[in-house]
């Protein structure tokens, strides 16, 4: 029983723990202003897909995701520019991408 009790709380920890530090790691960026949170519609199935990116690197690199609905690839390429009324503000936009699947030109029958 105690050894059931134990492997519970250390399976627990372990799973836990990079959940936990993932999350406390998004909010403390988010708190920074170091990542921006992106939202837009699947452009194959129009649900509401989201990603969070830094805000330094957004403008360099598209982000890549996948739409938690039809499970499509999208790519997020976002623009980020300072805002001149407010110092230190950014404005995030842009727009998602679907990315398609290569299909083999010569595919095999069985």
């Amino acid at each position: 029983m105690m050894l059931n009790v134990a492997l519970f709380i250390g399976l627990g920890y372990l799973v836990g723990y990079p959940v936990a530090s993932a999350s406390v790691e998004a909010l403390t960026g988010l708190w920074r202003n170091d990542l921006v949170a992106l939202k837009g519609s699947c452009p194959n199935c129009g649900e509401e897909v989201f990603a969070f990116v830094k805000a330094e690197k957004s403008n360099l690199h598209p982000h890549d995701t996948e739409c938690h609905v039809c499970e499509s690839s999208l790519v997020f390429r976002p623009k980020v520019e300072r805002s001149v009324c407010k110092p230190g503000r950014r404005w995030v936009y842009g727009r998602i991408y679907l990315v398609s699947r290569a299909t083999p030109k010569n595919p095999r029958k069985m």
